[in-house]
């Protein structure tokens, strides 16, 4: 990385009391995020990437807790920044897109009315000038009639439409980070495409840095400078798009490539990774994805690797 970075985030660790013991779900997380840049959290169900991004939001939900690390936005400490604080960053200058636009969308507010409210929160719009901008943002991510459309209700709109509808709601008040976390999730492969090169326009146009959060890793290499993926909670690779696509050195990074639909020809039985995630009381000793790896020596069953360079294995692949 070469510029200034927007967004440091040190050892994160966000836990979950159960049983009368603190669970680390994210469990010392590192990054760095550039102004124009997009980074990827790559990583199965449970391994922590979701919770990773609400975190620089604040919308860790209890029993959920941050008990360690620094989240470092712009100069502004996030780690115990107070509600007002939160308000004042939270949709103006860090904004999100959910992955299930029907739930986070209101069902009985015109999307129009939506789109208009951070409008006329953070920016002062009048109520006229706030849905005359309602429409240019539908225009913007490319629904059709933005003039009629601004007054239908989410029900009256496909997935697709629903998701440029989130989009547009994030980028109201032109946000500096946006966060899309598994925002193509239940769309078809074609509606994937367009979504996907929609929000590679968007940050590009106006120079956002991006955190997209996914499952597949196949989604990344059209919208994402670099990878960063994550198992158990910790990233065990970070490098460029290019590098995670061609040569992963991680075991991890590596079987998540193969188990990708993209690898296959149609017919072709998928490579699945062997075994489950572990949850958050069954974490084993030593590295967390041994008893998954086929390359695991008896150290990785005593020892946690550290995140060395670019990889956290004492046998990545070279």
């Amino acid at each position: 990385m070469s510029g200034e970075a927007l967004l440091r985030v040190r050892n994160l660790v966000i836990s979950f009391a159960i049983d009368g013991k603190d669970c680390p779900a994210v469990d010392g997380i590192t990054f760095d995020l550039e102004r124009g840049r997009t980074l990827a959290l790559v990583g199965e169900s449970g391994s922590g990437k979701t919770l990773t991004a609400v975190s620089i939001l604040g919308l860790v939900q209890p029993p959920g807790v941050i008990t360690g690390g620094s989240i470092d936005f712009d100069g502004t400490e996030l780690v115990g920044a107070t509600t007002n604080a939160f308000c004042a960053i939270r949709g103006r200058r860090v904004a999100m897109v959910f992955q299930e636009p029907m739930a986070a969308l209101n069902p009985v507010m015109r999307i129009g009315d939506q789109i208009a409210e951070p409008l006329r929160a953070h920016l002062g719009l009048s109520r006229v000038a706030a849905r005359d901008r309602a429409i240019d943002l539908l225009g913007k991510v490319g629904i059709g009639a933005p003039a009629q459309r601004v007054d239908n209700y989410p029900h009256q709109l496909s997935g697709g439409m629903r998701q440029r509808v989130m989009i547009a709601m994030a980028l109201s008040c032109d946000p500096e980070i946006l966060i899309a976390d598994e925002p193509t999730t239940a769309l078809d492969v074609t509606v994937q495409r367009q979504i996907l090169a929609l929000l590679r326009k968007m940050q590009r146009e106006r120079h956002m840095a991006m955190l997209f959060v996914t499952h597949d890793l196949s989604l990344v290499e059209n919208i994402a400078d670099e990878v960063a993926v994550m198992y158990a909670g910790r990233i065990v690779e970070r490098a460029s798009v290019q590098q995670i696509l061609t040569t992963p050195k991680h075991p991890y990074s590596r079987a998540l490539w193969h188990a990708s639909p993209a690898r296959h020809r149609a017919g072709e039985r998928l490579q699945a990774v062997p075994g489950n995630t572990p949850g958050l009381t069954q974490r084993p000793r030593g590295c967390p994805f041994h008893p998954r790896c086929p390359r695991a020596l008896e150290r990785c069953h005593q020892d946690v690797p550290a995140f060395d360079a670019s990889v956290a294995c004492f046998v990545p692949h070279s």
